[in-house]
C-alpha cells in the first residue's frame, strides 16, 4: 500500500484544515465502529501535535478537549498539518483497502502508512 497524501501550496492552512478535518471526519462516519477505533486514531494523529501545544490549546479553550477537531481548529497546531495529514491518509488509505483500524496497528514513519503489528508475543 502506498500513501499518496494530498499536497498544498505552502501558506494553504485553511485548506490543510479543511482537509484534515474532512478525513477525521470520514473515518468517523463511513466506515463505522467495527472498522475504525476512533480513540486509536485520535493516538496516532495527536502524537504528532507536541503536549505542550495540545495543554495550550486546552488553555485556550478552558476545558478538556476528546478527538481531534479542537486541535484542527486552532491556529496553534497549523505548523503540524502536514504530518497530521500524512497520518490521517495513511489510516483513511488502510480503511478503504478493507482493513480494520485498531490497536493492532502503527504508523510507519519510514513507509508513511499503517501496518499491523501482532502484539500477540
Amino acid at each position: 500500500m502506498t500513501n499518496k497524501t494530498v499536497q498544498f501550496a505552502p501558506g494553504a492552512t485553511d485548506a490543510m484544515r479543511a482537509y484534515a478535518k474532512m478525513q477525521y471526519d470520514k473515518l468517523l462516519t463511513e466506515y463505522g465502529d467495527f472498522q475504525v477505533d476512533s480513540e486509536m486514531v485520535d493516538d496516532v494523529v495527536a502524537t504528532v501535535i507536541p503536549t505542550s501545544i495540545r495543554i495550550e490549546i486546552v488553555n485556550d479553550l478552558g476545558k478538556a478537549i476528546w478527538g481531534l477537531h479542537p486541535l484542527l481548529n486552532s491556529t496553534r497546531s497549523d505548523a503540524y498539518l502536514p504530518d497530521v495529514i500524512r497520518r490521517l491518509d495513511a489510516i483513511a488509505a488502510w480503511c478503504d483497502e478493507g482493513n480494520e483500524f485498531d490497536g493492532c496497528c502503527e504508523f510507519n514513519e519510514a513507509l508513511g502508512e499503517i501496518t499491523f503489528t501482532n502484539n500477540d508475543n
